[in-house]
């Protein structure tokens, strides 16, 4: 990955676009479905956008491929202590379910 420019938050919509017009224009192969500006990776979604989502995944059953691919992406990683210490804080204030175990 290469930083192209740094610019205000509020001109990144337009850089990016620029950068994204001037790819194309010299041939460049863009992965970019669109000319860019319109959010992308850090767009939120509504709360009830959020939970529509959640509700169409729930009770889905991962694919044996799509397990592999997460673990494969998962591999290698680095978990320091801290952070380690920080995940079994969280999870000792998390709830189960007594019957089925999963957490609430």
């Amino acid at each position: 990955m290469v930083v192209l420019a740094e610019v205000p938050f509020s001109q990144w919509e337009e850089e990016e676009t620029r950068y994204i017009r001037a790819a194309r224009a010299l041939g460049m192969d863009l992965v970019n479905a669109t000319d860019g500006g319109e959010g992308g990776i850090g767009t939120k979604h509504s709360l009830e956008s959020r939970e529509k989502i959640s509700k169409a995944k729930k009770g889905k059953p991962l694919s044996e491929e799509h397990k592999k691919n997460l673990s494969l992406a998962r591999s290698g990683r680095i978990i320091t202590r801290e952070t380690k210490n920080k995940l079994c804080e969280a999870m000792k204030t998390r709830k189960r379910d007594l019957i089925s175990g999963r957490f609430l």
